[in-house]
């Protein structure tokens, strides 16, 4: 059993993130898990208690970037995955993404974004 003695940090734009939804209202922490020997490293976000909750995943500094920002939509026992905006664009376009995954039907999303499954 191999096992991490440090925690991964986020890249630049991943902690820039966390920093940015905190500052638009939301609850919002960094977490670490593990999945068949790889360390995965997501933004959990939710606007209240009760309600959906949005993983958005995250690459660790030093990693290759994604094209796109992904995220998981929680609510209840059901998971969506969402593709949203370019990861190397505004923030903004990123903070409304996740933002819209708390607030926004699966219609609606829709409209705005891919659904991956």
């Amino acid at each position: 059993m191999l096992l991490h003695t440090s925690r991964p940090e986020p890249d630049l734009r991943s902690a820039t993130l966390l920093a940015w939804l905190h500052a638009r209202g939301l609850r919002a922490r960094l977490g670490v898990s593990e999945c068949s020997g790889e360390r995965d490293l997501r933004i959990r976000a939710q606007r209240r208690r009760f309600g959906p909750s949005v993983e958005l995943l995250c690459c660790t500094a030093g990693d290759p970037q994604p094209p796109q920002w992904h995220a998981v939509r929680l609510l209840g026992s059901a998971r969506t995955v969402w593709r949203g905006p370019g990861y190397d664009g505004e923030l903004d376009a990123v903070v409304g993404f996740v933002e819209d995954l708390l607030v926004l039907d699966d219609t609606a999303l829709a409209e705005r974004y891919r659904r991956l499954g």
